[in-house]
């Protein structure tokens, strides 16, 4: 019995098996996407997940609720360009254009997403818009549209019964009264819808 305790005694001193070990670095790779229990955090997930590539928490930005969702209006130079692919824009067809666009591109490469005289207007306790003007550059290695994109958004954000909040829609318009010589974010979607 004696021989029996030494020996098991042994194999567990010599194994290290109750040892701590050295903690692991953090991995800064990562990045979070909050519950969006503001309409600060939801931009902020919506941003990053552009900039990161993350298909699904984009895709969780959006109103998808049955009868109530998501809606899409391109600029209107895009929208007589391709008046078909924005007549019934919803959740699907923007998830759809997002991974089309996502699998185009390199996995190391980062969106570049960046908003300027942004603006939050709290109109009732049902809705808030949020405005912004922003500058969008994708890293294509061969794009006969550009890379650099440019305009106006104009998002309305919904409070769900759970506390978080979601986009119901979108409008995109240029910078001013005429479109400019960069292209407006309605293109990018109409190029990558299929």
């Amino acid at each position: 019995m004696k021989l029996k305790f030494f020996i098991l005694a042994t194999l567990l001193t010599s194994c290290n098996l109750f040892s701590t070990r050295s903690p692991e670095e953090p991995d800064s790779g990562n990045i979070s996407f909050p519950p969006p229990t503001t309409v600060e955090i939801l931009i902020e997930n919506f941003s990053n997940s552009i900039k990161f590539k993350r298909i699904d928490n984009y895709s969780d930005c959006f109103l998808n609720q049955g009868d109530k969702s998501f809606s899409f209006t391109p600029s209107q130079s895009v929208y007589s360009a391709y008046p078909s692919y924005f007549s019934n824009w919803d959740y699907e067809a923007e998830r759809r254009y997002f991974q089309s666009l996502v699998s185009s591109l390199n996995n190391e490469s980062e969106i570049s997403l960046s908003m300027s005289n942004s603006a939050y207007n709290y109109i009732s306790p049902d809705s808030t818009h949020y405005t912004a003007e922003y500058a969008l550059s994708v890293p294509f290695t061969n794009s006969t549209i550009g890379n650099e994109f440019r305009g106006k958004i104009q998002l309305t954000i919904v409070p769900l019964d759970n506390g978080t909040f979601r986009l119901s829609r979108w409008y995109d318009s240029p910078i001013g009264s005429s479109d400019s010589s960069l292209p407006t974010w309605s293109l990018l979607k109409a190029r990558y819808y299929n």
